[in-house]
C-alpha cells in the first residue's frame, strides 16, 4: 500500500512496523458498523 502503513499477504493484510506504531488510529477505520454502532451505544458506568 502506497502509504506504508499496511502489506497485503494473500487474502490478508498485515500492518507493517510503521502501521503498527498507528494501530490505536487504524483499528476503528477497520470496524464493521455493527460494531462501531455497538461501541457508541456502550456507556461507560
Amino acid at each position: 500500500m502506497s502509504n506504508e502503513l499496511a502489506t497485503r499477504e494473500g487474502d490478508y493484510i498485515r500492518l507493517t512496523q510503521k502501521g503498527f506504531s498507528y494501530s490505536d488510529l487504524i483499528g476503528p477505520w477497520l470496524f464493521s458498523p455493527e460494531i462501531k454502532n455497538k461501541m457508541d451505544q456502550y456507556e461507560l458506568v
